[in-house]
């Protein structure tokens, strides 16, 4: 009896691999509830138990698709199905405060011409697994991809940014065809409006924006964020914000409001780290609560400038 298992195996193996069966498997699954495409890296379908377990489907089949995996990735597919039918209500909802993420690889529409598709598509499912686990982890949630980068909502401030410097560190792996890409991020936390699976509204734009700011792969945030965020985050993670300004040739930002301040987080290496703005904005509360030349309506000095961007 056991002397018969490794033919057992072996013919189980052979099934299982069978591209007729792979094939017929996967109709099947085009055809069944839900979206087909869970377990894609490049696929934002289903919840973050989905996606979680359809990323586990997906790299424990590395060597190549197989029976079971279909399998195993339709019922993740049904299931989600279920789940989005009988609506646990696990979703912010509009007037919820949250924090908007979007990223950005730098220079990529000009590497991708001269690599190709095949190349193009490979950096983007590298891209997505380094990026994505740690968003996931830190309760956040890739509302769609943008191309070469993605939009996601996190709860707070705190996650965002702890999410951020990890996908970041996970990026420095990612090198295909000689390229190892850099991600510029924009961070603004406000109450966008939830439309479908989708968010709208102008402090949408105010993250898409700051993330514009961001060059040659910096990490932008506003001063709505800052202000919530406890600085000793920032020094857990090894940055500063530092001031922001705008180059002479570029354009200046449209569509957000002209009270928004945009500020850099930078990594700090050796020596003293500097003073970030915002422990200078928490200990200097108190006079400035009291100072006369204050408005009423923002709690700006009206000596201080309005403009787009800090120093712009």
């Amino acid at each position: 009896m056991i002397a018969g298992i490794p033919a057992v195996s072996n013919w189980f193996g052979r099934i299982d691999r069978s591209e007729s069966l792979v094939a017929f498997v996967r109709r099947l699954r085009t055809v069944a509830p839900g979206d087909h495409a869970i377990g894609d890296p490049l696929s934002l379908s289903g919840s973050p138990a989905a996606a979680v377990v359809g990323r586990f489907a997906d790299l424990s089949q590395i060597r190549g698709h197989t029976v079971t995996r279909e399998i195993g990735l339709g019922a993740v597919q049904v299931w989600e199905a279920a789940r989005r039918t009988v609506s646990w209500g696990d979703n912010p909802t509009a007037g919820d405060e949250v924090t908007i993420v979007f990223t950005d690889l730098v220079g990529f529409s000009s590497w991708s011409v001269q690599v190709g598709d095949e190349a193009t598509l490979e950096l983007l499912r590298q891209v997505a697994v380094a990026v994505e686990p740690p968003f996931l982890a830190e309760s956040g949630r890739v509302i769609k991809r943008l191309g070469d980068g993605v939009m996601a909502i996190f709860p707070n401030p705190e996650s965002a940014v702890r999410a951020v410097y990890r996908a970041r560190a996970a990026m420095a792996e990612v090198e295909v065809a000689g390229h190892r890409p850099r991600m510029r991020v924009g961070i603004h936390t406000g109450a966008p409006l939830p439309i479908g699976s989708d968010w709208l509204g102008v402090d949408v734009t105010v993250a898409a924006r700051a993330m514009e700011c961001g060059g040659d792969g910096n990490v932008m945030i506003t001063q709505a964020s800052l202000n919530q965020l406890d600085p000793t985050i920032l020094a857990e993670l090894g940055v500063v914000d530092e001031t922001y300004r705008r180059g002479l040739l570029e354009p200046r930002l449209e569509g957000i409001p002209a009270d928004v301040v945009i500020r850099r987080l930078v990594t700090y290496r050796g020596g003293t780290r500097p003073r970030p703005w915002s422990s200078v904005r928490r200990s200097n509360d108190a006079g400035r609560a009291n100072d006369p030349s204050r408005t009423a309506d923002t709690g700006r000095s009206s000596r201080e400038p309005r403009g787009s961007v800090a120093g712009g």
